[in-house]
């Protein structure tokens, strides 16, 4: 299990360098004046990774129909495995290939297996234009985290091999053994995590590519800027708040003001 605030960097000096407005707890955490937040920009910015950071899917495809084949299980065509990158692949073995609870589990630790054991390989890269706007968000003094379906441990050995850790506060992965297999419990977990270093949880918004990213940060209320690259392949995710077609789109709604919830995910 990993670390309650496991970070790619000291959250004590990310946080010692950042304006004075975004290291200080909302009124709703902390008791303080309403006042107390500047209220026209993002308090902080979660990311997902596979098909949002990084292009994964074919390291990814290649590790799953491995781990089909060792459990034996019959591999799909190469569209329905593209449709279980980005969601939880617990839920995706289940619901995309109809496998029982116990077969989807054992294929899952089968799959991590082979990843723990390759490592980020030539088959990933980050999208162009991604690392240039982490490093400016992360200038500009953004608290950032991930929160991603992947396994934790695979989820630091991406950021780490691709030298992206130390623009994020904290690295959050799924975790079958702390009960961390939705995507809302990967959010949650990482919006407790920074919480724990003090940073204002206001205004949040999740960054990914998927309709279970949009999903799962709705649970907590949180809005999604869905981007045009990745893995959705058609899916419904007209209730973001946004899409970003390229990562010049995406700066600007990073940058600009806060974007409300659609009304279509409120509780």
């Amino acid at each position: 299990m990993s670390e309650p605030y496991d970070t790619g960097a000291d959250p004590a000096l990310l946080l010692s360098g950042l304006p004075e407005e975004t290291t200080r707890l909302s009124a709703s955490t902390a008791g303080g004046p309403a006042d107390a937040v500047s209220l026209d920009r993002w308090s902080a910015i979660l990311w997902d990774l596979d098909g949002t950071i990084t292009d994964s899917g074919g390291e990814i495809t290649q590790r799953i129909s491995k781990a089909l084949r060792i459990v034996g299980w019959p591999v799909p065509p190469l569209y329905e495995l593209q449709r279980l990158i980005g969601p939880p692949l617990y839920e995706g073995f289940i619901e995309v290939l109809g496998m029982p609870p116990a077969k989807a589990r054992e294929t899952v630790e089968a799959q991590r297996a082979i990843a723990q054991l390759q490592g980020p390989g030539r088959r990933s890269a980050v999208y162009r234009g991604v690392a240039p706007l982490l490093a400016e968000l992360s200038a500009e003094g953004f608290p950032m985290a991930v929160a991603s379906s992947k396994g934790e441990h695979q989820v630091h050995s991406v950021l780490d091999h691709f030298e992206l850790s130390h623009y994020f506060l904290t690295r959050t992965g799924a975790d079958e053994a702390a009960g961390r297999t939705r995507k809302a419990d990967v959010i949650e977990e990482a919006l407790r995590r920074l919480g724990g270093i003090g940073v204002d949880l206001s205004r949040p918004v999740m960054v990914g590519d998927r309709v279970h990213d949009l999903e799962g940060a709705a649970e907590h209320g949180i809005p999604t800027v869905i981007v045009g690259w990745g893995y959705h392949n058609g899916e419904a995710t007209e209730h973001a708040a946004a899409r970003a077609e390229n990562t010049h789109r995406l700066r600007e709604l990073l940058l600009g003001p806060p974007l409300a919830l659609p009304d279509a995910l409120r509780a």
